[in-house]
């Protein structure tokens, strides 16, 4: 459904409008139960941290919801800790989130924006992570992956009415938004501007001491520099897997049940008409009108909406659900319209909508002799969920009264396996194999599993695979014995050392070159045999014409003056960079360029986002927002203090 933090928290409404908040994320990332309402490490579960208007959001909520974002961040990265997390501003950016989401609620339901239980039925239905093995909504698997989060149906209701109230209260910020030509013109030469220079390599390396460190001096630095050495937690995984054979005496569905749910569903198999629709919705009729009659003479919605800041959207609906979306009025029209067809302008609560109809797609009735085969798939498929189901709470129950991992094993013929101590990225620790590739699904649960966890029956393949698990052994993460890592600790040694004296050598040659001396000059100076002078020739447009990162001596020539030299510091204390800046060649942009129309659509669609900013804003100034700042430190110290 949504896969959310790394470019959601790029600015406070993600990239676009985010339209799904931190509860809908564990579709995605597997999370702990946001409603434990339990302690945790002393600090009470229904402590609030924040009060948004009416809306108290507790320290539970905070808590699992950091927990799931620091899961997701750490499967991109196995080595951050949940301490480097929160340094970072993980933290923060979670309960700015959870406090945007329950403003933006209130500020709905404060002026009557209403979500209908049919609207949320049928963003549930559609959702492709609740279809069966038909493709269609599966009430078993709905609450298969509601089971496997933590999450109530009413829970998951209230979390996606939510996304829904931010969709009508922010989308409209991005309708119509646009920038001028003037402005248009201006970036698209800023963006093709050439800036030629030089860069210059100071490796550490070449600057770093010969002699070994004193024991003295290797003490000090690794006392000074152990997160540095940290070696990441690690955990014994001891697994049960067994396939769905083990479950015996899963009944077939019978001529009766196969009826009673041909007559449940009576509704999918009625006759039936969908439309493939092609949508525009512009502020105001007037501007409509201008866009419908460039349509009329023969051009597509999106070429007629060139320059507006609009841009037509493609759907795919029934008459009911888009009369929800919009009104009766406009899905009359659009459904009554033959196809090739446009109608419009009309108004709706979003604006004025233009409307082609692409294709005419219907159904014809089917009969119960058409589905049968359908229907048995479905109904076995449910009774093996079912069955799947209770076997999870018959296990569940018997570890909570004291069964154990083995005789689970033992009544299910299988064998209990055991993993070496193995990374959160599955590596085994110390060596070159990694865990099982059917542990591989689960690696993100047991990554925030401790050694007395309860083990978790998990779906591996669903309804086929299965796995129980649980952490047989957890060793924190800690730094080694110096005498361990003596050899990585020298080398590092030498290179902070090296550091340090390339960035005097960067300091000497930038005073050399704004003195008058020449670059090549300053450099033999130093009396060192440097990598050649880097000679850079490069067009901004270079920048983004792929997705690797910019080198960030680049990076850095593009925000400097001409004629000037600054110095930057490579990662990892590795060396340093000088960077001069010789000269930037303008662009000559005309205005009739066809990339200034493109300029001019993509900066209406940033101001776009940045007036949906301003508007979260100003409605978290008019609900009102108190924060708990002592819960909130509370929360920190507890995360921080948990060993990861």
């Amino acid at each position: 459904m949504i896969t959310l933090f790394r470019s959601f928290f790029q600015s406070k409404l993600g990239i676009g409008i985010t339209l799904a908040f931190l509860g809908l994320i564990a579709l995605a990332f597997a999370s702990s139960d946001v409603a434990n309402t339990g302690t945790f490490g002393g600090v009470a579960g229904g402590e609030t941290v924040a009060e948004v208007g009416g809306t108290s959001i507790d320290t539970a909520e905070l808590r699992s919801t950091v927990e799931t974002a620091y899961n997701n961040e750490r499967s991109q990265n196995p080595d951050l800790t949940m301490t480097q997390f929160i340094e970072e501003g993980g933290l923060e950016r979670v309960l700015d989130v959870l406090i945007q989401g329950a403003a933006l609620v209130e500020y709905g339901e404060k002026h009557g924006i209403v979500i209908s239980k049919r609207l949320i039925d049928s963003e549930i239905a559609s959702d492709s992570n609740f279809a069966g093995l038909d493709g269609n909504f599966s009430e078993a698997a709905y609450a298969s992956a509601l089971r496997q989060i933590g999450l109530s149906d009413s829970m998951y209701r209230a979390r996606l009415r939510q996304s829904l109230v931010a969709n009508q209260l922010l989308a409209p910020a991005f309708i119509g938004s646009a920038f001028s030509e003037n402005m248009a013109v201006r970036y698209a030469g800023a963006l093709r501007e050439t800036r030629k220079g030089k860069v210059v390599s100071l490796p550490s390396a070449l600057f770093a001491p010969d002699k070994d460190p004193t024991k003295k001096q290797l003490d000090e630095f690794y006392a000074s520099n152990r997160d540095r050495f940290t070696i990441p937690e690690r955990r014994v995984i001891r697994y049960v897997e067994f396939d769905a054979s083990s479950l015996k005496d899963i009944p077939a569905p019978t001529a009766a049940e196969i009826r009673a749910r041909y007559e449940r569903d009576a509704d999918q198999y009625r006759a039936s008409e969908s439309r493939s629709l092609t949508q525009l919705i512009a502020p105001t009729e007037q501007g409509a009108k201008a866009i419908l009659a460039k349509v009329r003479n023969g051009q597509s919605l999106a070429a007629a909406a060139e320059g507006t800041g609009l841009s037509p959207s493609d759907l795919e609906t029934e008459r009911a659900d888009y009369a929800e979306a919009s009104n009766a009025a406009v899905a009359k029209a659009a459904f009554e319209a033959a196809r090739g067809k446009t109608v419009g302008p009309l108004r709706s609560p979003l604006g004025w909508h233009i409307v082609t109809v692409d294709a005419i797609n219907s159904t014809p009735a089917r009969s119960l002799a058409d589905v049968r085969d359908e229907i048995v798939a479905t109904l076995a498929e449910e009774k093996k969920r079912e069955a799947v189901n209770q076997f999870a709470e018959d296990v569940e129950d018997g570890f909570a009264s004291g069964s154990t991992l083995a005789e689970v094993a033992s009544e299910l013929g299988a064998e209990v396996k055991r993993t070496g101590p193995a990374l959160s990225d599955g590596r085994i620790y110390n060596t070159p194999d990694s865990v099982p590739e059917i542990l591989n699904p689960v690696l993100s649960t047991v990554a925030v599993m401790e050694e007395d966890s309860d083990p978790i029956l998990a779906e591996v393949v669903p309804g086929e695979k299965f796995l129980i698990f649980d952490v047989a052994e957890f060793t924190s993460a800690a730094p080694p014995p110096i005498a361990d890592v003596k050899e990585q600790v020298t080398a590092a040694w030498r290179l902070e050392r090296g550091s340090v004296a390339a960035k005097a050598a960067a300091d000497k040659i930038m005073k050399a070159v704004r003195g008058g001396k020449d670059l090549d000059a300053a450099l033999r100076s130093l009396e060192k045999k440097l990598p050649p002078i880097e000679m850079v020739d490069i067009p901004r447009s270079a920048l983004t014409a792929n997705s690797e990162r910019v080198p960030p001596p680049i990076a850095l020539m593009f925000v400097m003056a001409k004629d000037t030299i600054k110095k930057l510091a490579a990662p990892l204390n590795v060396g340093w960079f000088v960077v001069q800046l010789d000269d930037i060649v303008p662009a000559d942009t005309k205005r009739d360029d066809p990339e200034v129309a493109t300029f001019r659509t993509n900066l209406g669609r940033g101001a776009g986002q940045e007036y949906a900013e301003q508007i979260d804003n100003a409605i978290e100034a008019e609900i009102g927002v108190t924060r708990n700042e002592n819960a909130i430190r509370a929360v920190i110290e507890q995360l921080s203090g948990s060993g990861r």
